[in-house]
C-alpha cells in the first residue's frame, strides 16, 4: 500500500482560506505570522516573554472558539512544509510562495513575489560562482581612499572562508 503524502503548503492555504471567509484572507495571514513569530520567540528568548505572551492572548481571542484552533494546525503545516522542502530540495521562501498563492500582494503597489529560483540566479550573477554551494554571505564593509568598496564572505559548510569583492 502506498502512502500518499500531504502537501503541507498546499494545506495551510487552504486552512487561512478557510478562515479567511470569516475574518479576511489578509487578517487570518497576518495574525498566524504574530503568533507563530510570539510562540517562537517565546522559546528561545524569555527577556519580553510576558510581553508576547499578553500580545498573543490578545490575538487568539479576537476570534471565535473554532477558528482559534486552528493556528496550532495552521503552524504545524507551515513546520512540516519548511522540513520537507529543507529534506528534499533545500531551503525555499515557502511563506513567500504562500502569501502569493493567497494573492495578499498588491498589483497597484508592484508589490510581487520573486521566485527562489529567480532570487538565487541574481544573486548568482551579482557575487559570481566561486564554486562554492554550501555557503551563506557574511557581509563585511570596508572603506578604501576614494570609494566604498565592499566584501562578502560565504562561510561554507566545509569551514572554509570565501571571499568576492566588488
Amino acid at each position: 500500500m502506498t502512502k500518499t503524502r500531504i502537501d503541507h503548503k498546499q494545506e495551510l492555504v487552504k486552512l487561512i482560506k478557510q478562515s479567511g471567509y470569516t475574518y479576511g484572507v489578509y487578517e487570518i495571514f497576518n495574525d498566524f505570522l504574530e503568533l507563530t513569530a510570539c510562540t517562537i520567540s517565546n522559546t528561545v528568548d524569555p527577556s519580553h516573554w510576558q510581553e508576547r505572551e499578553d500580545r498573543y492572548i490578545k490575538v487568539i481571542k479576537s476570534y471565535d472558539k473554532k477558528h482559534q484552533q486552528l493556528f496550532p494546525q495552521m503552524f504545524y503545516h507551515l513546520v512540516e512544509a519548511l522540513e520537507h522542502k529543507t529534506q528534499t530540495t533545500g531551503t525555499e521562501d515557502v511563506l513567500g510562495v504562500i502569501y502569493h498563492e493567497l494573492e495578499l500582494h498588491r498589483k497597484e503597489k508592484a508589490q510581487y513575489f520573486t521566485p527562489q529560483h529567480l532570487s538565487d540566479f541574481m544573486g548568482m550573477v551579482a557575487l559570481g560562482d566561486d564554486g562554492c554551494k554550501n555557503s551563506s554571505p557574511l557581509p563585511r564593509y570596508h572603506k578604501s581612499a576614494h570609494t566604498l568598496r565592499y566584501s562578502l564572505y560565504f562561510q561554507c559548510r566545509s569551514g572554509n572562508l570565501c571571499r568576492k569583492s566588488t
